[in-house]
């Protein structure tokens, strides 16, 4: 362990923390068996974040896994964070496979015999994409706001209350 910190001093790499939280481990137990560990982190030369300052660092809360994803961002805020065009981030969700309205609209682009497949995903985007928005809009802010609770619960104090609340939030 003393070599590898050898190392990073010597190549003066700092340990970067994500804007929206530390942990990003836990065993999703309960009460006091609850255990949260760092496990996945960014290292990087000081001189990066002085002449890159566009980069962001950012965790991605798993509601359904126990390890959270770090990920590090080179255009700086993307459309999608600050409410942009919904079709710059257009991505099919499996909730639409519960849905007979978007089945309906995913079978009809699909049944077109004389689009290629560049064709299709397009015609899926510019339908499908404001679909979503308007259909799920709310849902998305109910996720934000549990995603927020989740960061606030890992990063703060071990207690039997909150291990509680964690696992139904994730639920």
């Amino acid at each position: 362990m003393d070599e590898f910190e050898d190392i990073l001093d010597e190549l003066n790499l700092v340990d970067v923390k994500m804007g929206n939280g530390w942990f990003t481990w836990s065993n999703n137990r309960e009460g006091a068996n609850l255990i949260k560990e760092r496990l996945d982190r960014f290292l990087v030369s000081e001189d990066l974040i002085e002449k890159l300052s566009f980069i962001t660092f950012k965790m991605v809360l798993q509601s359904k896994s126990d390890h959270e994803v770090i990920l590090l961002g080179t255009l700086g805020s993307q459309l999608g964070d600050k409410g942009g065009d919904y079709k710059s981030s257009f991505r099919y969700e499996v909730c639409w496979a519960k849905v007979q309205e978007a089945k309906d609209i995913i079978t009809r682009i699909w049944a077109d015999k004389d689009s290629n497949i560049l064709n299709i995903i397009n015609n899926l985007s510019e339908e499908l994409g404001p679909w979503q928005y308007h259909r799920y809009k709310r849902m998305k802010y109910k996720i934000h706001g549990l995603e927020r609770k989740i960061g606030k619960i890992m990063d703060g104090p071990i207690n039997e209350r909150l291990s509680n609340f964690l696992k139904a939030t994730r639920d």
